[in-house]
C-alpha cells in the first residue's frame, strides 16, 4: 500500500494532470484519488491550503469522467473543498472545514461528502 504514497504521480500543470489520470486509469485504477488540500498528517509547508490549481483540477475531473471514472478528493481546508466541488468532484473525503456555504455547493453538484 505504501507504494501508492511514493510521489511518483505528482503532477505540474493541467496537461501533466491528464497524463496522470490517463496512467493511472491504464494501470487499473477504477477511481481517482487526489489531495486536494493537505490535512493533519500532511508532509507539505502548504497546510490546509489548495494543493491543485483550478485549471489541474478541471483538467483531472474532466478527463476521469471523459474514461467514465469519478474523483474524490482528500480536503480539509475550505478552500480546497470549494475549487474541487466547482471542478466538479464526485465526493470529498472529510472535509474538516466544511460549512453552510460548501454544503450549498455539495447539494449544487450533487457531490458527495464522507466525514471520515
Amino acid at each position: 500500500v505504501m507504494a501508492l504514497f511514493t510521489g511518483k504521480n505528482v503532477c505540474n500543470g493541467a496537461d501533466d494532470c491528464r497524463r496522470a489520470v490517463r496512467q493511472q486509469i491504464k494501470e487499473g485504477a477504477d477511481v481517482i484519488k487526489i489531495t486536494a488540500t493537505g490535512g493533519v498528517l500532511s508532509n507539505t509547508r502548504a497546510g490546509l491550503e489548495q494543493q491543485f490549481t483550478d485549471d489541474e483540477l478541471v483538467a483531472i475531473v474532466e478527463t476521469a469522467h471523459s474514461m467514465g471514472r469519478k474523483v474524490t478528493a482528500h480536503a480539509h481546508g475550505k478552500g480546497g473543498i470549494i475549487a474541487a466541488l466547482n471542478a466538479g468532484i464526485d465526493s470529498i473525503e472529510h472535509g474538516t472545514y466544511t460549512d453552510d456555504e460548501t454544503v450549498a455547493l455539495f447539494k449544487e453538484h450533487d457531490a458527495v461528502l464522507v466525514p471520515t
